[in-house]
């Protein structure tokens, strides 16, 4: 019996960690998850794949001890409380602190179970980067979503036409950007770029050390980035290629003349931006006019909502539900703000912040001292995308491996 519980907690682990890109899932959709007597995605309850295997992946795992400080259960829950009395949407909120006490199980439980998760990830992460970049580089090349079994596993039905598609130009020509089985091609590129990063940083090894195996990752690794047509995301990529080289002639030989690699690199990556940046200008376009003006305009929307809830916020997973309050512009009401640390303080409050730096700084400053460099390039990641998108706590393929890097670091 204990071989078989064994076996099924790798069985499920595996699965859990290769469906991670996917989003196939059931909707639900109760009175609640309506604004205005509209459908929003974000406010849907939904039971995915990743949750039948991470369910039968924690049940199949054998107890732990798991006590913490009886205040700190206090604490957090009388906080929870009053987060959910004081939102509008009460069981919208309900769903959220769910969704975010299972975030937090998995960041323990891949914490503890780094060894065997690393060994798994070997091999899964080539198979993440290989599938999206080449199923995103298809929809570019096509035009439209390639359905079939790809719908299977979370890729939308759409084309050129389809209303509020992203798009880009090249030369005049209009293109699709690659979504992959995402919802959004920013999303993609976030995705593809911490999962390369996470893998040539923390597990690199066995079928890693091969250079022709690195080098194919990272290309294709940089055509998904390109065919996701996020600009931010070329530049990110161009400056940690451009570390990586650094990097390994640093590790070849020395500063020499005087200059230390660190700024010499810096240097060369800020040239490098500046490049990217004139290609872009120079050949392509066709990006939304209006996306800058629509995160502005939200982000003011959200720091009028944090004026009126200062302390307590509007409740976890409430932003979207507060919106038409603070703006009449039918373009924004169905978008978080693309701000994570905006989004989160509207919905948390100033209390939820504090509250949770309170309860958790002798962790977080222990994680921090302990971190290597390539480790602080993870979380810069995740912190600079986070300044100009919402997908890593509001999107499930984005948050499983945020809580997956989370869960390595510590």
């Amino acid at each position: 019996m204990k071989d078989l519980a064994e076996r099924l907690e790798k069985i499920f682990l595996f699965l859990f960690l290769l469906a991670i890109p996917t989003q196939l899932g059931w909707h639900f959709w109760p009175e609640w998850s309506k604004v205005a007597g509209v459908r929003v995605d974000y406010l849907s309850p939904v039971l995915y794949l990743t949750d039948i295997f991470w369910w039968g992946w924690l049940g199949s795992r054998k107890r732990e001890d798991t006590s913490v400080r009886p205040y700190m259960w206090g604490v957090s829950l009388a906080f929870i409380v009053l987060n959910i009395l004081v939102a509008v949407n009460h069981w919208e909120a309900v769903y959220r602190w769910l969704r975010w006490v299972q975030w937090g199980m998995t960041v323990v439980m891949v914490g503890r179970e780094k060894l065997i998760i690393k060994k798994y990830l070997v091999k899964i992460i080539p198979i993440w980067i290989t599938v999206e970049a080449l199923l995103a580089a298809s929809q570019m090349f096509l035009g439209r979503s390639l359905g079939g079994v790809w719908y299977w596993l979370g890729e939308r039905s759409f084309n050129l036409n389809t209303i509020g598609i992203a798009q880009m130009s090249f030369d005049n020509r209009i293109l699709l950007r690659g979504y992959g089985t995402f919802s959004h091609p920013n999303s993609l590129v976030g995705f593809l770029l911490l999962a390369w990063w996470i893998g040539q940083s923390r597990i690199e090894g066995r079928k890693w050390d091969s250079a022709h195996t690195r080098i194919l990752i990272m290309a294709l690794t940089a055509l998904g980035v390109v065919v996701s047509g996020s600009r931010l995301g070329w530049v990110l990529f161009g400056g940690l290629v451009f570390y990586k080289i650094v990097k390994k002639r640093k590790e070849g030989r020395r500063a020499e003349m005087g200059f230390r690699p660190y700024w010499t690199g810096l240097f060369g990556m800020l040239v490098l931006i500046g490049m990217v940046v004139l290609m872009i200008s120079n050949s392509f376009g066709g990006w939304d006019a209006e996306s800058w003006q629509k995160r502005v305009m939200l982000n003011s929307v959200a720091m009028e909502m944090v004026k009126d809830n200062l302390w307590t916020g509007v409740g976890l997973g409430n932003f979207l539900v507060r919106l038409p309050e603070y703006s009449l512009d039918a373009n924004l009401w169905r978008q978080p703000v693309h701000n994570i640390p905006l989004l989160m303080l509207a919905e948390l409050g100033v209390l939820g912040i504090l509250g949770w730096l309170n309860l958790g700084w002798r962790k977080v400053k222990g994680f921090l001292v302990g971190l290597k460099r390539d480790d602080w390039i993870c979380l810069g990641i995740v912190v600079v995308t986070a300044m100009f998108d919402h997908y890593w706590i509001t999107l499930p393929q984005n948050w499983w491996l945020l809580g997956l890097m989370m869960g390595l670091l510590i």
